[in-house]
């Protein structure tokens, strides 16, 4: 992973649900810093990947109610 990318993420220090730019990784564990308290993470991989996913899905369901051709 980049470590220029920016993964949405729950963080674990300010409980806020915001984007965390990845500092590094290392045999499938990520480094995350939030964007919102500045506190930083240690993630597994497919952790992070999965609350993007959720998060992404939800997004979606949010966007799709406000669609009003959607109805």
């Amino acid at each position: 992973m980049e470590q220029t990318t920016t993964r949405i993420f729950s963080c674990p220090m300010c409980g806020v649900d915001a984007p965390h730019e990845v500092a590094g990784e290392l045999n499938a564990v990520i480094a995350v810093r939030c964007s919102n308290c500045g506190n930083g993470s240690l993630v597994r991989e497919n952790d992070l990947d999965a609350f993007q996913m959720r998060w992404a899905e939800e997004l979606r369901e949010i966007l799709a109610s406000l669609d009003p051709s959607n109805e």
